[in-house]
């Protein structure tokens, strides 16, 4: 039912929330069974009621008869039965490592190998949600069974459990099965126990000793209650799901910060176009980019009468943006409903129906439910991932990114390729998720005796939806960092323009003020910068020397045109073109100087001077990188930790902070799988 308190996540079968689980599987967070009786009299009277059939004799499936494929026997020997029943269960592998044995013998290849356990927040997650399922009073499980599942969970005695091995046909009965032996005391299960130095993983019957925890003989019905459920496949899927949402998000807000980086427009989500198309997910996605543009002085808008160079609208990854991921956040919504009414089911069989008298033989625990999450989740990890990979070309190639300089590299291009790689890692991720998006239903295979001919594969699915989500943080971090990268060379590209600016009018005013009037003068600046600016655009793949005799040349073709035209004298218009080659001369050097000094300047307080364009959105998030995270501009070659010169323009970073760039990414990374970023985020889209 969620939080009674802050810290304390208390369970009545019913109210249970995915954040609920995340708190106590990820964060650890104290759990309690409620108090409420008309709960706990469910309980104990689906235990009588079992027991009032099994003296009239009444058979019951997995009770006192065999199991799947397999029921047509019959035994009274019920609690034997349930021995059987986690016995056969019990067939997972698991390494050496996986149980805390490492002893030194296991060769090379088997030490290497990764582990075949489930991760320890999945098996909280599960013992939480199965203790929420029993307590609804249908399974015929005591309440003592569950309070000590609900102990060990709180003293974070926690069951080693094998990661493959379950189709989610009849539950997650495999890996539950485990759980089951957890409390039995049964010493080929092991347990992973809180210790000074950390942790350490002993058999489950010295955990229990070890933390004055009873074992527990299973009743008639109690290993098959505990085993047959899908919260396994469910704890797993809500994990990922968890962090899908916070992806869903920063998707969404990388499209704000690539857009302002791209100098794109804010028209593209304008309210218009979603109420036209009403798709609740179009509208929901354009109302958060467009929150987060708000204050930007580097996005355009169209509608202002904003002057806008180039090209008319932007390319399909920022205009389309809000269209492309809307859908996705639907399915991510309905997702959301399928689990967390799975975490709040009876997915039992059979089920006690006591009200009415029955015993009922179905088929709720068919994770089918959960596997249709599962997949909405992958695809729409796909499909952000997809838009993310897209937006990064865009913003890496020289060829599409506007004024910013090839590969986003700060310094000379002839030497420096910063980016580059990162493109390169962008596409090798997007393969992968590509395949990792492809449906795992459609993999079923028939098993127990053909009795399992349909099975969903929920876990399976929920494994490779955590990949994916692995992936796509990824590539949300190599974004994020790409983003935050090219800010500041568009921030610096402002400054750098500013001082072209003046120093041209300043220096044509010198050379050209006895030859010209006023307004002769103010146009020539004029169309000088105007060159200057395009012909840095277009050489901005050479180095500084040569970009700016390249952005000189550009002058001359105009100035010629233009003082071919004055009313002049030809002595004085022959003044102007032999001033032409000093100005050009001037020019060069000039511009020259002005990238050096903007380079300088970035070098000892990028962010302060970057932040003052940014958006609400984008500056909520750099300072998050560049502030909290202290993951800086990256000054090109001489960030290098074997680069032992200064740059030419006289940049040098201190050893101690020169860094490869993959270390830089997996700190946002790791920001990112923590949910450090989390409230920053949220907050730059409100």
């Amino acid at each position: 039912m969620g939080h009674e308190n802050d810290a304390v996540v208390t369970i009545s079968g019913d109210k249970l929330t995915i954040a609920d689980l995340i708190a106590a599987s990820r964060h650890e967070v104290r759990c309690r069974i409620t108090k409420d009786k008309s709960v706990l009299d469910k309980v104990d009277a689906s235990v009588n009621f079992l027991a009032q059939q099994l003296e009239k004799g009444t058979p019951i499936y997995g009770i006192n008869t065999g199991f799947g494929g397999s029921a047509d026997t019959r035994t009274s020997q019920t609690i034997d039965l349930q021995k059987a029943l986690v016995q056969l269960l019990q067939t997972g592998i698991l390494l050496p490592s996986d149980v805390g044995m490492h002893d030194g013998g296991d060769s090379e290849a088997i030490a290497s190998l990764n582990r075949h356990s489930l991760p320890r927040s999945a098996v909280r997650g599960a013992m939480l949600g199965r203790c929420n399922s029993l307590l609804r009073g249908h399974s015929a499980v005591r309440r003592e069974v569950i309070e000590t599942l609900m102990h060990m969970l709180n003293l974070d005695l926690i069951p080693v459990v094998p990661l493959r091995g379950s189709i989610s046909a009849s539950g997650d009965l495999m890996p539950l099965a485990y759980i089951a032996g957890a409390i039995e005391g049964n010493p080929g299960i092991h347990v992973s126990c809180p210790a000074k130095d950390g942790r350490k993983i002993l058999p489950s019957n010295e955990a229990l000793q070890y933390a004055g925890i009873a074992p527990l003989t299973l009743g008639p019905k109690e290993g098959l209650g505990i085993a047959n459920g899908t919260i396994v496949s469910g704890t797993v899927a809500m994990l990922g799901f968890h962090e899908t949402q916070y992806l869903a998000l920063l998707a969404q807000a990388l499209t704000g910060m690539c857009t302002e980086a791209m100098r794109g427009t804010i028209d593209n989500h304008h309210p218009f176009i979603a109420t036209v198309r009403p798709h609740s997910g179009q509208i929901e996605a354009a109302e958060n980019i467009t929150r987060f543009f708000r204050g930007s002085r580097l996005a355009t808008s169209h509608l202002s009468g904003a002057k806008t160079n180039g090209l008319a609208q932007d390319r399909y990854a920022l205009r389309t943006a809000s269209q492309w991921m809307g859908p996705y956040l639907e399915d991510l919504q309905l997702a959301a409903q399928q689990l967390e009414t799975e975490l709040n089911s009876t997915t039992d069989n059979p089920l006690i129906d006591v009200k009415n008298g029955h015993v009922h033989h179905g088929g709720n625990f068919q994770a089918t439910s959960v596997t249709s999450a599962t997949e909405k989740t992958r695809l729409s990890l796909q499909m952000l991932g997809k838009l993310m990979f897209a937006q990064s070309s865009e913003l890496i190639n020289p060829m599409m990114n506007g004024d910013l300089p090839p590969n986003l590299s700060f310094d000379d291009p002839s030497l420096s390729f910063t980016f580059k790689g990162i493109d390169i890692n962008m596409a090798a991720y997007m393969s992968e998720l590509g395949f990792l998006a492809n449906p795992v239903s459609s993999h079923v295979q028939s098993a127990e005796m053909n009795n399992q001919a349909i099975n969903s594969l929920a876990l399976i699915s929920a494994r490779y939806t955590l990949d994916a989500v692995e992936i796509v943080s990824m590539m949300a971090a190599s974004h994020l960092y790409a983003c935050c990268q090219a800010l500041d060379l568009q921030a610096m590209h402002d400054q750098l323009t500013e001082r072209i600016r003046s120093a041209t009018e300043k220096t044509m005013r010198g050379l050209f003020q006895s030859l010209l009037d006023g307004n002769e003068l103010d146009a020539i600046v004029s169309i000088a910068f105007e060159a200057i600016a395009r012909g840095l655009k277009e050489a901005k793949s050479k180095d500084i020397q040569q970009q700016s005799a390249a952005a000189a040349d550009s002058t001359i073709a105009p100035l010629f045109a233009v003082f071919s035209k004055v009313d002049k004298s030809d002595e004085a218009k022959g003044k102007l073109f032999t001033s032409i080659a000093v100005w050009k001369e001037q020019c060069s050097k000039l511009v020259a100087d002005s990238i050096v000094y903007t380079r300088r300047l970035f070098t000892s307080g990028a962010s302060a001077i970057t932040r003052v364009y940014l958006s609400h959105g984008s500056k909520k998030l750099y300072e998050f990188v560049r502030d909290d995270l202290r993951v800086p501009l990256h000054k090109g070659l001489v960030e290098h930790p074997t680069a032992d010169r200064p740059s030419p323009e006289g940049i040098q970073v201190a050893a101690n902070s020169r860094y490869i760039i993959g270390k830089q990414v997996s700190v946002i990374y790791q920001a990112l799988r923590s949910g450090r970023i989390h409230n920053v985020l949220v907050e730059s889209l409100l």
